[in-house]
């Protein structure tokens, strides 16, 4: 291992326990270990696949089982409102749809968690059956795969959307939720400066925006 990652993996540890820090003299709400300690792995399992030689995260579309479809969500931060986008692809790489939302979120965490339970929302209405949801925010894919009676752990902003994204996802035949690295934010930074919310009309759509 080189010295160099040894020092991003100490990093990561030292800022997930300065946060938990913070969180327990400020708010007296400790984390439970149980909770803590799958975000602190699954950030040092992504880091260490981040400078793997043999990397190989697939791409939205890859590997992507039939019947299955893919549901991109993400969340970005204007000056005054943030915006959570979704995009929907299918087991073909096409992307089937692309939808909006303005938030009234601040707080990235609890702004990726409304992005899930929007894109959760709209696949239980289009009545997709099997979804893969996919967020660039390791703590979000974490939390959103608990147990719902950890829930309440969690600070009171985030609840809520927690349970509303396992409500809509349950209704779904068969669903997950993966980690992929930072990759549609283009699409959210475009809808936060133009002003573009609900469903996208994709023949027009610029689609070099999707790489980011």
């Amino acid at each position: 291992m080189r010295f160099n990652v040894l020092l991003e993996g100490a990093a990561i540890v030292f800022e997930h326990f300065w946060k938990e820090r913070n969180n327990r003299i400020h708010s007296g709400n400790p984390t439970p270990l149980t909770v803590l300690t799958p975000i602190t792995n699954k950030r040092l399992s992504e880091m260490e696949e981040c400078h793997s030689p043999h990397s190989n995260t697939p791409n939205s579309g890859s590997l992507l089982p039939p019947g299955w479809v893919i549901c991109n969500t993400d969340v970005a931060f204007g000056n005054c409102h943030s915006v959570g986008t979704v995009v929907f692809i299918n087991e073909e790489q096409t992307v089937m749809r692309i939808y909006t939302e303005r938030f009234i979120y601040c707080d990235p965490l609890a702004g990726e968690i409304a992005a899930l339970y929007c894109g959760a929302a709209i696949a239980s209405n289009l009545h997709l059956c099997n979804v893969i949801f996919q967020s660039d925010s390791v703590d979000v894919v974490v939390i959103v795969l608990g147990k719902r009676h950890e829930i309440q752990v969690f600070h009171y902003n985030i609840q809520e959307v927690v349970a509303n994204f396992q409500l809509h996802a349950k209704s779904l035949n068969l669903w997950q939720v993966n980690w992929i690295p930072r990759r549609l934010n283009g699409v959210t930074k475009w809808a936060v400066s133009s002003k573009h919310f609900g469903n996208i009309d994709l023949s027009n759509f610029d689609d070099s925006l999707l790489n980011g």
